[in-house]
């Protein structure tokens, strides 16, 4: 998959969706690393402002914990 590709799932995905992989892609994942890496988080962070604590707490519940 390429950059350009992960991108557009990033532009695509639901707060809930940036955090399974926010929380779940391991260390070194192409999500976590250079210009992706840094598109996620932006894109991650962009969400969260727009959010309630309630639904931030929610999405947390229903991604969970490995």
């Amino acid at each position: 998959m390429t950059d350009e590709q992960r991108k557009a799932i990033i532009d695509g995905a639901s707060y809930e969706q940036l955090l399974q992989i926010w929380r779940f892609e391991p260390i070194g994942s192409p999500w976590h690393c250079g210009e992706v890496g840094q598109y996620l988080s932006n894109r991650f962070y962009e969400l969260r402002e727009t959010m309630t604590s309630g639904e931030l707490v929610s999405a947390s519940k229903a991604v969970g914990w490995d």
